[in-house]
């Protein structure tokens, strides 16, 4: 690779973990190619729609795995942040904190 960045179209997903240093991702009608989601180490840009804010960050693939039948077939995707920005660590630290100590997630207008 040269290392030049290629960008594909979006593909929805939804975020079912997250911690300062990971995310279990689930990408249902990805349009990514298999080879593009099972090789480690791949970077990918997510963005993540907290309840009071969206964090931006470069992931790397760690692991993926296919399951599901038919339509129903879904990727889960295991990935490690690569690159995040100070300001959406710290939105994304204050998440989990709140989570952690099981205090409500306000969402206000």
């Amino acid at each position: 690779m040269d290392g030049k960045a290629t960008y594909s179209v979006p593909s929805q997903g939804h975020c079912e973990s997250i911690s300062k240093t990971g995310m279990g991702l689930s990408l249902v009608g990805s349009k990514f190619a298999e080879k593009d989601l099972t090789q480690i180490g791949r970077l990918l840009f997510v963005r993540v729609q907290l309840p009071e804010s969206t964090v931006e960050a470069v992931v790397a693939i760690v692991n993926s795995h296919r399951v599901g039948e038919g339509k129903k077939r879904k990727w889960h995707l295991g990935v490690k942040v690569h690159q995040i920005s100070d300001e959406h660590k710290a939105q994304l630290t204050l998440y989990i904190a709140r989570k952690k100590e099981g205090q409500p997630v306000i969402v206000s207008d």
